[in-house]
């Protein structure tokens, strides 16, 4: 999810790997998104080229 979340992103979007560091809090899809009220990054990973392109074309129903 949080790739399809960044290969959206208008200047090519990243995904990052955090360490809350506040209880984390269900946001409005229970089990899918959380919110924290800080949160530590600790590594982030730009998606290359093709992984964009894949998902771009797979949300528009296109063939890869």
């Amino acid at each position: 999810m949080a790739e399809v979340v960044a290969a959206l992103h208008p200047d090519k979007g990243c995904v990052y790997r955090v360490l809350p560091e506040a209880p984390l809090e269900d946001a409005d899809n229970p089990g899918v998104f959380w919110l924290c009220t800080r949160a530590r990054v600790v590594s982030v990973h730009p998606l290359d080229d093709a992984t964009e392109l894949r998902i771009l074309k797979g949300l528009a129903g296109e063939a890869s």
